[in-house]
């Protein structure tokens, strides 16, 4: 059976030990295919590209996989740049669909959750 994750507003160094334990229990509480939905993701920096990465690992030590869809095309961009894009399962054709946000300001600014 599928289990797919939602993140939504920002995952960044403030909540991504949160993330971390979110994502180890629904992985050790589900089995087959593990989907990260990132459409409603509005930032994430290397401590949550970081959580992700592990995740990821933690699915191959158990013979499973790890598909993200719905990244921005700036996420996209930042997992290219450090080599995640393979790791994470990131389909450049479903992902591409998503612009990538033009507003600004500091993270903190913005509520993050994943969830």
């Amino acid at each position: 059976m599928e289990q797919t994750f939602h993140l939504v507003g920002d995952i960044d160094l403030a909540n991504a030990h949160e993330l971390r334990a979110r994502l180890e229990a629904a992985v050790l509480a589900s089995n087959g295919e593990f989907t990260v939905d990132a459409s409603q993701l509005d930032f994430i920096d290397s401590s949550g590209l970081s959580v992700l990465a592990d995740i990821a690992n933690l699915l191959i030590e158990r013979g499973r996989r790890l598909r993200t869809i719905g990244l921005s095309a700036v996420a996209r961009r930042a997992t290219e740049v450090v080599g995640l894009v393979e790791l994470l399962g990131i389909d450049p054709v479903v992902n591409a669909s998503r612009p990538s946000s033009s507003t600004s300001g500091a993270a903190g600014d913005r509520p993050g959750h994943a969830g």
